[in-house]
């Protein structure tokens, strides 16, 4: 068990952060930021700053709200992300400066801000931050939301950084704000489903 006001943050390079224990149990943790190609946590997590998680390896792949703890890719599994409790000023997935490797989301609700970041981003569950604020930003590829997935937030914001990137929202998907909005920064966007802001 790690906890305490301090910050954290750990670093393991290529290699593999395991928390066997809580992380922040007693008294929550102020910022967090693991660093790894493989983040593991077997107990619940608190802090009160921002927390980030982000693979060692600028082109490490991430898979979010999977069942899979096994693959390649950096894993944050449903089981793993229910670890994550609410009360952080943000969440952080993905390297922000120079993170390249694809993003797939399968679903999850987060209880905090919530920003992914990677080279591309394919969502492909309901990724919703009810009441929080959801940014998604592809540094060098494409974000799309398929057609069996929809993403749900107070406020929305897309940005694709390449030139040549494309937001899509295939049929029946949708994207929806429920007080702050949606705001995409593409110069390329395909919209077959339904964008829907609010406030």
């Amino acid at each position: 068990t790690t906890g305490g006001a301090q910050d954290l943050a750990v670093t393991a390079g290529t290699g593999t952060i395991t928390f066997g224990g809580a992380v922040g149990g007693g008294t929550p943790l102020g910022a967090l930021s693991l660093t790894g190609d493989e983040i593991d946590l077997a107990g619940n997590v608190r802090g009160t700053g921002a927390l980030t998680l982000q693979p060692g390896t600028p082109g490490q792949n991430i898979a979010i709200g999977g069942s899979d703890n096994n693959t390649p890719a950096l894993d944050l599994t449903l089981t793993e992300l229910n670890k994550l409790q609410a009360g952080f000023s943000g969440i952080t997935i993905g390297r922000s400066i120079d993170g390249t490797g694809a993003v797939d989301v399968s679903g999850y609700t987060f209880k905090d801000d919530i920003t992914i970041v990677g080279g591309s981003i394919a969502v492909n569950g309901l990724l919703s931050a009810v009441a929080n604020a959801l940014t998604l930003t592809a540094r060098t590829g494409n974000i799309a939301v398929s057609g069996t997935a929809g993403i749900d937030a107070a406020a929305v914001t897309i940005a694709l950084n390449a030139i040549v990137a494309t937001f899509t929202i295939f049929s029946a998907a949708d994207v929806s704000a429920t007080s702050g909005g949606v705001t995409v920064s593409a110069v390329k966007m395909h919209v077959a489903g339904t964008i829907a802001a609010n406030g």
